[in-house]
């Protein structure tokens, strides 16, 4: 099939929306899944199968934000701002080996013109081409489909909603306590990785050496 046929069919926003999400957690979290990883292999008991299903749980709480965010008339540019801030955090998590966290965050909104010229670099620009401009592309060559009326656009994202919050209680309910134990093992002060990643992905850790105490943003 060719790239333009693919592109010629109408998709749902929903659909659209499910895609993007896989796109966000699989590809814009670099940092996150080494460490997720790392635990897994150091693990004696090496269940693999935690890293699968926190990706469909990260998955599915990503999904169910921006459903709650945006309606067909504006979710290319929901999801096109999402990606435009993952693609510039990937980047500087990546080349300057930081987290996205609160004192981060501060520190950007008091930087001067200055201090902004040395963070413009060519590796920026090919990552901004490879993990913003590519995407947003595709992502407005992406036909939605016409607008349902009212009653039935409503009772379909009821019903995703619902679908992703009983998936995502699903998951927790049977590898819940994975997940806690997993991010414990970590020795990071104060984690958060992506600006997408969601409240119950999103730790702050005190540590005295090895025992840790999680608590959500």
């Amino acid at each position: 099939m060719k790239v333009k046929n693919i592109f010629s069919h109408p998709l749902s926003y929903h659909w659209v929306i499910f895609v993007f999400s896989v796109i966000l957690v699989g590809f814009y979290n670099d940092v996150f899944w080494l460490k997720i990883y790392s635990y897994v292999q150091n693990d004696g008991n090496s269940d693999y199968s935690l890293m699968v299903v926190l990706f469909f749980a990260y998955v599915f709480i990503i999904a169910l934000a921006i459903e709650l965010l945006s309606m067909r008339a504006i979710v290319k540019w929901v999801i096109g701002i999402l990606i435009a801030i993952a693609g510039v955090s990937q980047y500087y998590m990546q080349s300057l080996d930081i987290t996205i966290n609160n004192m981060v965050i501060e520190s950007l909104l008091h930087t001067n013109a200055t201090e902004v010229k040395d963070f413009l670099t060519i590796g920026l620009l090919w990552s901004l081409l490879l993990y913003v401009v590519l995407p947003i592309g595709l992502l407005c060559c992406i036909q939605l489909k016409p607008a349902p009326t009212f009653l039935r656009g409503s009772y379909a994202k009821i019903g995703i909603i619902a679908l992703y919050l009983l998936i995502i209680a699903s998951l927790y309910l049977w590898r819940g306590g994975g997940y806690r134990f997993c991010f414990q093992e970590f020795e990071v002060d104060h984690l958060c990785y992506q600006p997408d990643c969601p409240d119950p992905f999103c730790y702050s850790f005190g540590f005295r050496n090895t025992q840790a105490r999680a608590t959500f943003c």
